[in-house]
């Protein structure tokens, strides 16, 4: 008998023998069940509480159960456990159980990255905004003033992004590239793997296209390393952790705001999109990727969620691209086609593809409008300056039901001395 099993085994045992008195009516009461709609785990859930109940209810409901928590989930909304069908069946008896959900897994948004084989320039110009020449097509689109533009430069402010907290929930960072300055911090680990290291190759380039001093939108966020496995109950925990970290910064000296750049997808969560409400109410920008199927974008979460500002991938060519996830669950869309980047390993650019890079450069942009303003703006005034200053009807292939958005930091397009466009 594994150890899992015969843990489940002694929690029937004793729950059963402690309600042998029930009536039957309250056995067959059952809380709702929702399976998981895309990337199932079997044999793992997550179990919502009701509002008002503790755990310890919980427990003294169902004893022994507490052997079989995988995790206890933030803000009150339960915990994650592997159960047998007939223990789970026990635990949906509780009157203190909302309901239960099947834990679900995810995956990275990226496609398949490239070498850089190309000569690459990345001198520097320093004027009241400092322009990098030769930076690739992203940035050089990401604050021009027209479309197809003539000089390869991007504009960016002095220390955008300084005193901003960048979160980078991905796949972990390689912090000791030189490309970061040392800004990259290991803040929490809730992988399978000990290290914060990057060996998928995934977060170091999603940091890089969001805060790097060559490749990223913004020049000087600090950028957390907030390492995770794409399963839903694991999403939760970590925004928990940063929400808990975010509020703790607030009294500190210099704080601009925090962002949360989420390039991956897993399946849809009630429970998840309640901690990314927690999240959106604490002051907490998120950025999320649309997914590279090709498809609407409904179905991708935490794309879909309405608390996340949903990114899709387009190329130079000013075309969708035609692995990006799209519809009216995408807010804007950004470079996302062989674009350049930090790479896990070695000093060398990387081009990377997919919506996974797309969304850091609008964590990016965000990044600097928050080390511009401060952290009174709100995650809604800071989508709508992402609208402000947004390229319409770039987009030559865009369906018609999706807006036709591109991100621009607006930083050639302000007038009256600001940095960038405050309102339309």
């Amino acid at each position: 008998m594994s150890f899992t099993l015969s843990k489940n085994f002694l929690v029937i045992v004793t729950a059963l023998a402690s309600m042998a008195v029930a009536a039957p009516a309250d056995l067959f009461d059952l809380a709702p069940y929702y399976p998981a709609s895309q990337y199932a785990i079997d044999g793992s859930y997550i179990v919502r509480l009701k509002d008002g109940c503790s755990l310890q209810d919980h427990l003294n409901f169902v004893p022994g159960l507490l052997d079989l928590i995988i995790l206890k989930l933030p803000f009150n909304l339960g915990y994650s456990a592997g159960l047998l069908d007939v223990t789970l069946n026990l635990v949906r008896q509780d009157k203190c159980v909302q309901y239960v959900e099947q834990n679900s897994g995810g995956e990275w948004l990226d496609l398949e990255a490239q070498a850089d084989t190309e000569a690459y320039n990345s001198s520097s110009i320093l004027e009241s905004r400092d322009a990098d020449a030769g930076v690739g097509y992203a940035l050089k689109y990401l604050s021009s003033n027209v479309k197809n533009p003539a000089d390869d430069s991007y504009f960016y402010l002095a220390n955008s992004g300084a005193g901003v907290d960048l979160y980078i929930m991905d796949s972990g960072i390689n912090g000791k590239a030189p490309e970061f300055e040392g800004r990259v911090t290991d803040l929490i680990n809730r992988s399978d793997d000990p290290s914060f290291n990057d060996k998928r190759n995934h977060g170091t380039g999603v940091a890089g296209c969001a805060g790097s001093r060559t490749y990223g939108a913004a020049k000087k966020p600090n950028l957390l390393n907030v390492k995770i496995k794409t399963t839903a109950d694991v999403v939760i925990a970590a925004l928990g952790d940063v929400v808990n970290r975010h509020n703790s910064q607030k009294s500190v000296s210099g704080f601009k705001g925090s962002i949360i750049n989420m390039s991956f997808r897993t399946g849809a969560s009630q429970t998840a999109s309640e901690a990314l409400k927690q999240a959106f109410d604490a002051g907490i920008a998120m950025v999320a990727a649309a997914g590279n199927d090709g498809e609407d974008a409904s179905g991708t979460f935490p794309c879909n969620s309405g608390y996340t500002t949903c990114i899709g991938s387009s190329g130079s060519d000013y075309r969708l691209a035609a692995s990006s996830n799209r519809g009216q669950a995408v807010d804007f869309v950004a470079s996302g086609d062989n674009v350049y980047t930090v790479a896990n390993a070695g000093n060398a650019p990387i081009r990377q593809s997919g919506t996974s890079f797309a969304a850091p450069y609008a964590a990016g942009v965000l990044a600097v409008f928050y080390g511009y303003q401060g952290p009174n703006l709100s995650p809604s005034d800071a989508a709508d300056l992402l609208f402000y200053n947004a390229d319409a009807d770039y987009i030559e292939n865009m369906p018609a039901d999706q807006a036709n958005f591109m991100i621009n930091s607006g930083f050639r397009k302000a007038t009256g001395g600001q940095p960038y466009r405050m309102g339309l």
